[in-house]
């Protein structure tokens, strides 16, 4: 079953990885995460979007919600190739 990435969702996520939450809105969304694996793996793909990207980057895209490129951009995450290399750098 996909997770359905609303703006509210992807809003809670961003504020999630930047630390923008509120003490009880983390402490929710992280409850939601330990249940919840595909929304494990978009937090795990939004963090890697926005390390890859960086900052500026990562929110004129997000921003101008250019479903197309994150599309894109996630596809090449999920690759093997990226996966791969991205094992690599870590080892």
């Amino acid at each position: 079953m996909a997770i359905e990435l609303t703006e509210r969702l992807l809003a809670q996520i961003d504020g999630y990885l930047k630390g923008t939450l509120s003490v009880s809105e983390s402490e929710n969304f992280k409850k939601r995460l330990q249940n919840e694996p595909e929304l494990q793996e978009e937090v795990r793909l939004q963090q890697q979007l926005f390390n890859t990207l960086g900052t500026e980057e990562w929110h004129s895209i997000h921003a101008s919600n250019n479903k197309e490129r994150l599309t894109e951009l996630k596809s090449k995450i999920r690759s093997k190739e990226y996966q791969s290399l991205s094992a690599n750098i870590r080892n």
